[in-house]
């Protein structure tokens, strides 16, 4: 991996705002979900029923789906977050805008397009590939 030195061809004022406003939304979105699965989902329900029994077998499914989709979402936006404070560290060390993988320069276009990414294109669709 080739070392890199800091950038200053990027405004890091603008980037540290752009990652700020992104770490808040995601926070708001998780609290909401929080919120949500706290009260019973999206409909108010509670669990108070006292036997599963009494309910068909799709209204179960159904509700098994939900409660999954709902922790999809749950890990997409930790997933997320993390991604954003990890380029938030990256902006205290001055390694920000540097390819986590080759060192080479992350483009600006995608930086500003995804502020948190740690990966140039080219090492991203390489990652991506293996996947």
């Amino acid at each position: 991996m080739a070392t890199a030195t800091q950038r200053t061809d990027l405004d890091l004022d603008h980037f540290r705002e752009l990652l700020s406003e992104e770490r808040a939304r995601l926070e708001d979105d998780l609290a909401k979900l929080n919120a949500m699965e706290e009260s019973g989902g999206p409909r108010g329900e509670t669990a108070t029923e006292l036997a599963d029994y009494d309910q068909h077998m799709a209204d179960q499914a159904t509700e098994t789906f939900l409660r999954e989709q709902d922790q999809a979402i749950h890990l997409g936006l930790r997933n997320s977050l993390d991604q954003v404070n990890r380029a938030w560290a990256k902006l205290e060390r001055g390694t920000y805008g540097i390819c986590e993988r080759c060192g080479a320069h992350i483009k600006e276009e995608r930086l500003e397009f995804v502020p948190h990414a740690i990966y140039c294109m080219d090492c991203a669709s390489d990652i991506e590939a293996r996947f």
